[in-house]
Parts: structure tokens; C-alpha cells; sequence
């Protein structure tokens, strides 16, 4: 990638990374009750607007490239990997499981052309869906419902809260479903509800 691209980029999310979340904190935050800085993710989204970085500028995103959306995604440092919710699974994730899957994820991502990606971690921690529970998330996920022809489109939770006339649900977690294009008929939906 040319550092045309990767610059702006980099520059952006690093001064924010550097002022609010240097190394030292990071791993001071990571042994703590606390090791999830949502204030922080709050600025990468609202200020710097890390969220709609690939969503074009008519739906109120940045309208950047995907390669500018693999930079900031690199300068965020973050893999995500398909676990089973806890409803569904047996999986005891304390002790050295949840350290052992982390470790099966970069031989995975090594094998599949990742090259010595274990090699360029300078900090892991590893959050497992008894973190997510331990915080209130429902079974474990912190992500909606399963993307199954049972949770799909119709069989979703609606965007009408079935009580209150001025609450409007939107995302991927109600009508129609998951995905970039799906989320954004759902809030182009929820918009239509308010504005009538």
C-alpha cells in the first residue's frame, strides 16, 4: 500500500492511540477490573470516525477505501475469532482455554498467509464470551442474533420498541438482518419511522 493511503491514516488514528492509550496504559488497563476503555472507543468513533470509515459519504460515512479501512484497522490491532455463545456451548473458558483458542487463532491465521503475525503482538488479551456475560451481554455475545433463516429478515426482532411510541431500534440486531448493506436498510427504515 502506498503511503499516499497509509499516512493520512495512520496519522489520524495514531495521535489518538498515542495521546489516550500508550502502551503502558494499555497494560495497566488489561490487568484491571476495567479493560475495556469505552470512552476511547467512543472517540475513534464519533471524532475520528473509525466506525463509518468505509460507508460512503450519502449515508453519513467517511467514505474511505477498504485499504484505508485495513490501515486504521491495523493501527487498532484487534482479531476477532467465531466462538459459540453460552447458551449453545460447554466450552469452560476459564483457566488456559480461552490463552490455548488465542493461540490456535494466530496457527490459523499464520497458516493462512499471515506470516509471523504471533511474532508482531507486543500486547495480547484475550476477552471470551464469560468476559462479554460478566458485562451484561446476553448469553455471552456481544453481537445480535445468529445470521440462521430462523433469525432472518422477518423472524429479526422489529425496529418499534412494542411499548414506547418514540424509541426506533436500528442495527443488526432487528430488521432485516447482518451485514454492512443490511444495517444500513435498517437505519435508513428507522429513519423513515421518525420521520414519518
Amino acid at each position: 500500500m502506498s503511503v499516499a493511503v497509509r499516512a493520512p491514516v495512520e496519522g489520524r488514528f495514531g495521535e489518538v492511540l498515542t495521546d489516550r492509550a500508550p502502551w503502558s496504559a494499555i497494560l495497566q488497563r488489561t490487568e484491571s477490573d476495567e479493560p475495556y476503555d469505552t470512552r476511547l472507543w467512543q472517540t475513534l468513533s464519533r471524532d475520528v470516525g473509525v466506525a463509518g470509515l468505509p460507508v460512503p459519504e450519502k449515508f453519513g460515512g467517511a467514505g474511505a477505501s477498504w485499504r484505508e479501512a485495513a490501515v486504521a484497522a491495523e493501527e487498532l490491532g484487534r482479531a476477532v475469532a467465531p466462538v459459540p455463545n453460552l447458551d449453545v456451548s460447554t466450552v469452560d473458558w476459564s483457566g488456559r482455554r480461552a490463552h490455548g483458542y488465542a493461540g490456535e487463532l494466530i496457527a490459523t491465521l499464520e497458516a493462512r498467509g499471515y506470516y509471523d503475525f504471533g511474532a508482531g503482538i507486543e500486547v495480547s488479551h484475550v476477552v471470551t464470551p464469560a468476559d462479554w456475560a460478566d458485562v451484561g451481554m446476553a448469553a455471552g455475545t456481544p453481537f445480535a442474533a445468529a445470521h440462521t433463516l430462523r433469525q432472518t429478515g422477518p423472524f429479526r426482532p422489529g425496529n418499534l420498541h412494542p411499548r414506547l411510541s418514540n424509541v426506533v431500534f436500528t442495527g443488526s440486531g432487528t430488521q432485516p438482518g447482518v451485514g454492512v448493506p443490511m444495517v444500513l436498510i435498517s437505519g435508513k427504515l428507522a429513519a423513515q419511522r421518525v420521520t414519518g
